[in-house]
Order: structure tokens, then C-alpha cells, then sequence
């Protein structure tokens, strides 16, 4: 019962194929939007725009039936994915990769059809900067077949072959010696991350004034050579 016309009432009804629902959106003052997929993916869902919005679940009842009978049940979809949300990590600012951006950042990369459900999250992360679907899904079986870990995967990317166990180790001379590349390569993600939010000339002179200080040390070291 609603004491007011509610704005939004969303409908969600299971789609044939399995972890896939349809959306359908009831709008009081803005523009109709037709009906979507959704599907599970771990943590959240994500939008299937390929998925047939009309393919809804056959509803299971007796072949003596002559009516059908709805057999949705209030709170199943809660009941059945309770656990994951118990014990999912935070969804903003978090310190874990399955923070909000990056899983919304896997799910948009990595491919449905790309996909091993033998594997977990890490794994489908480390494919997601391959710009082919095709590839994505060769390293990702290659993962399944040899049982690679995340670090044993990103390393026969790189290589452009299976790395072998030895090769992932690396010398152990250089264990806990962190080059200065990997550095620069972070300044360089999180400048281009935080350029793209806002131009630097939008930036408020105390934290301008702040990273300049900060960044004494890189002129230091640039002078220096």
C-alpha cells in the first residue's frame, strides 16, 4: 500500500536462462524505458543488452494445470544470494580489488561469453586489459587447464606463452626488490585517473600547493641526473 504515487516500481521477473532477470520499469514522471536483462555477476548485476527482454522463465507446474500458476516467491532471489552480500567487501573507497569501480570495470571488460566460472575474480581481472574477447577467453582456459594462479597468468600474458613455475619465482636475489618502474607506472595510473575527473586548472590551490611539496622528491631525484 503507498500513502503517494511511489516515482520508480521495479519489477523484476526471472528470465530463461539461468542467473538472468528481466527489469521492467513503472515511471511516474519520466520517459518510459523499455524492458532489460540483468544478470548475476559475484558481486552485483550487470545489464545484458544482447539478452531477449521477452524470454521470460516458463512458469513449472502440473501438466494437468489449466491455469498457470505464478510460482515466484517473495524473497528467494534475497534468500539465495544472502550469503555473497554477508560477506562482499565494501563497495566505495575500499582498499580490496572487489571495490565497486573495478568489479563494474571487470564486468564491462570481460565478456559473459569470455568467462570461467572454475575461476575466480582475480583471474578474470588480470585478462580484463586485453582488448580482444578471444583472447580473454584463451588465457582464461589456459588458466582452467593448468590450474594458473593470478601471478603465473599475468606473467604468461606478458610472455605470450606459458610461464613456467621457475620463471614466475624469478631470482631470488631480486625478492623484496621493488623497481622504480612500478612506481612511475602507479603516478601514472593515478594521474591519468585523476585528470580525467577534473582538468587541472579546476583544482583548488591548496591541493595544488599539497602536491606540489609532495612531489619535491621527483624533481629532486630529476635534477640529480
Amino acid at each position: 500500500m503507498f500513502a503517494r504515487d511511489p516515482d520508480v516500481i521495479l519489477t523484476m521477473t526471472p528470465h530463461e536462462e539461468a542467473e538472468a532477470h528481466v527489469i521492467d520499469l513503472t515511471l511516474r514522471a519520466l520517459p518510459p524505458v523499455p524492458p532489460f536483462v540483468v544478470r548475476w555477476n559475484a558481486y552485483l548485476f550487470v545489464t545484458d543488452r544482447e539478452a531477449d527482454p521477452q524470454r521470460l522463465k516458463a512458469v513449472q507446474g502440473s501438466q494437468k494445470s489449466e491455469k498457470a500458476k505464478a510460482t515466484y516467491k517473495m524473497g528467494s532471489a534475497a534468500d539465495r544470494y544472502s550469503q555473497l552480500v554477508e560477506n562482499m567487501p565494501p563497495l566505495a573507497n575500499g582498499r580490496v580489488p572487489e571495490d565497486s569501480e573495478v568489479v563494474e570495470y571487470v564486468s564491462r571488460q570481460v565478456h559473459l561469453s569470455c568467462r570461467q566460472d572454475q575461476l575466480g575474480f582475480e583471474h578474470h581481472l588480470v585478462v580484463a586489459k586485453l582488448k580482444d574477447p578471444e583472447e580473454q577467453k584463451h588465457w582464461l582456459k589456459m588458466a582452467v587447464k593448468h590450474k594458473l594462479g593470478k601471478r603465473r597468468l599475468r606473467k604468461s600474458i606478458n610472455f605470450g606463452r606459458l610461464a613456467t613455475e621457475k620463471e614466475v619465482q624469478g631470482d631470488p636475489a631480486d625478492r623484496d626488490y621493488v623497481t622504480y618502474l612500478a612506481l612511475i607506472n602507479r603516478i601514472r595510473r593515478w594521474w591519468a585517473r585523476e585528470t580525467g575527473k577534473a582538468p587541472v586548472d579546476e583544482w583548488d590551490e591548496d591541493r595544488r600547493q599539497g602536491l606540489k611539496k609532495d612531489f619535491n622528491l621527483v624533481v629532486d631525484i630529476h635534477n640529480a641526473l
